[in-house]
């Protein structure tokens, strides 16, 4: 449901597989779930995500799983990120990366972590370090053992999941033009879910109304509602929808866009 930006009824399932989980004591799927909760809190739900984010990374604990604990260590930090928390997020993704080995689902589990760290450096103006872990990001996806790599979260790594990211990085770090070369490097349909799918389109899209192109901007919109028409309804497109109204308000298509997700 996640991966497929099924939102609302991901929002419905989580409750009851959290407390039967609970209830039995499997911890992994508690943890799991947790992370879910705490994914679904980051997009829609701002000020639940600490708690979320703090429970499933107490679940994660008892597992002693590495995986499971950088799963909800990769939402702990995204939490911490936009708290603007950007070393405390850094730290808390290296000490869960330290504990992943050399299989392959904890190569991957790695560098998605990294892509996230180097995401929180862009955050913060650390171009260095950004650029240091998003290139370490990279050697592990070119690595035969973690290469398109399955994940719970965020779906898949591989080399394509850290181009998603250099759109991000370079786009936080003021770099536009770098952004949009790599975005021009990637299939969308190649990505491997509706999540990961409108998540990229939104870079895109942040991207172009920072160049001062909402004509552009309005179409990598359109594009993410094609692919995730819930990730559509999320308070960042009605945020990015009002700005580009507020540019020009006669792109043809806008307003109608606008009423469709609530930012009229």
């Amino acid at each position: 449901m996640f991966h497929e930006a099924h939102y609302t009824q991901l929002g419905k399932t989580l409750p009851p597989l959290i407390s039967g989980s609970l209830a039995s004591q499997a911890h992994d799927i508690a943890a799991r779930a947790y992370v879910l909760l705490a994914q679904l809190a980051i997009k829609n739900y701002q000020g639940y995500s600490w708690l979320a984010a703090d429970r499933a990374r107490a679940q994660a604990e008892i597992t002693g799983n590495p995986v499971v604990m950088g799963e909800a260590a990769h939402s702990m930090a995204i939490t911490m990120r936009r708290a603007g928390e950007y070393q405390a997020a850094l730290d808390h993704l290296a000490e869960a990366a330290a504990r992943l080995g050399q299989r392959e689902d904890q190569l991957a589990m790695r560098g998605a972590l990294l892509l996230t760290a180097s995401y929180s450096a862009a955050q913060a103006g650390w171009r260095g370090q950004a650029m240091h872990l998003i290139g370490e990001a990279e050697e592990t996806a070119t690595r035969k053992e973690a290469a398109a790599q399955k994940l719970y979260i965020p779906g898949v790594f591989g080399i394509d999941q850290t181009r998603v990211f250099r759109i991000s990085v370079h786009h936080a770090l003021g770099e536009d033009e770098e952004a949009l070369n790599y975005a021009a490097k990637i299939d969308l349909r190649r990505l491997p879910n509706a999540e990961r799918r409108g998540r990229m389109c939104m870079d895109v899209a942040r991207v172009w109304r920072d160049l001062g192109e909402p004509e552009r901007a309005f179409a990598a919109l359109r594009a993410l509602e094609q692919h995730a028409p819930e990730e559509a309804r999320g308070p960042k497109v009605r945020a990015i929808t009002s700005e580009l109204a507020a540019l020009n308000g006669e792109i043809p298509g806008l307003q109608r866009f606008a009423q469709r997700v609530g930012a009229a």
